[in-house]
């Protein structure tokens, strides 16, 4: 699957949660979950850690909202921190949450490949410190009462851009012509 596909499923129902959130919060409730739930149904049936964490994340900032007002204010909260703790616990067991999408492009006789373990170990690492510095981002917001998601910009792109242009350059590095 293209990095640009997982991106769009998994950024598209937080982009349309936003817009509506001020005026209808529970149209922009149901909206999320519906999208969120449509696009990655695959994934989440085969347990992706991404959409995953997406759902729980905003499953779990509803309750806390209903008892904390002031909370709807940080619906991105929950869902970074526990995007970049399942994104770490990935890199501590192991096993590099990239792999399940890089199992898409590559044929079952080389996902026990050393290159393909490395490049996804590295990639995963890469968006764990994106996925931190998100969640960074969304703490200093509520502390100052001022958002620096603009900061965050030029990081995703390096992210997606490094996402991209990685994998070739390392198997060229280590003389790998092809994993497909």
């Amino acid at each position: 699957m293209k990095l640009l596909e997982v991106l769009l499923k998994l950024y598209i129902p937080v982009l349309t949660y936003s817009i509506l959130m001020d005026n209808t919060p529970l149209i922009a409730s149901i909206c999320y979950f519906g999208l969120t739930t449509c696009m990655n149904f695959k994934d989440i049936l085969n347990g992706f850690v991404l959409p995953i964490c997406s759902l729980i994340g905003f499953f779990t900032y509803i309750v806390i909202s209903i008892w904390i007002p002031n909370f709807r204010h940080h619906p991105w909260m929950v869902s970074s921190a526990l995007t970049c703790l399942a994104s770490f616990a990935s890199l501590i067991r192991k096993e590099p949450f990239t792999i399940q999408y890089a199992r898409r492009s590559v044929p079952k006789e080389k996902w026990n490949h050393p290159v393909f373990y490395r490049v996804n170990w590295i990639l995963s690492s890469v968006w764990t410190a994106y996925f931190l510095a998100l969640f960074t981002e969304n703490i200093v917001s509520i502390r100052l009462h001022k958002s620096f998601a603009g900061i965050l910009t030029p990081l995703l792109a390096t992210a997606i851009i490094f996402t991209m242009k990685y994998p070739t350059y390392y198997r060229k590095r280590h003389g790998v012509t092809s994993l497909k």
